[in-house]
């Protein structure tokens, strides 16, 4: 699971958590985005 905070600057395209893991060793990433006081589920 992913910390919302951390998810929704990867959904902008702004973070570089990604680099410090391999999501290919996993089978399901989960994480919530909060864009404009609106939830996604990614």
């Amino acid at each position: 699971m992913i910390d919302t905070f951390a998810m929704t600057k990867i959904w902008q395209g702004s973070h570089t958590m990604l680099r410090r893991c391999d999501p290919s060793q996993y089978k399901v990433i989960l994480g919530v985005i909060n864009e404009h006081h609106h939830w996604t589920i990614a």
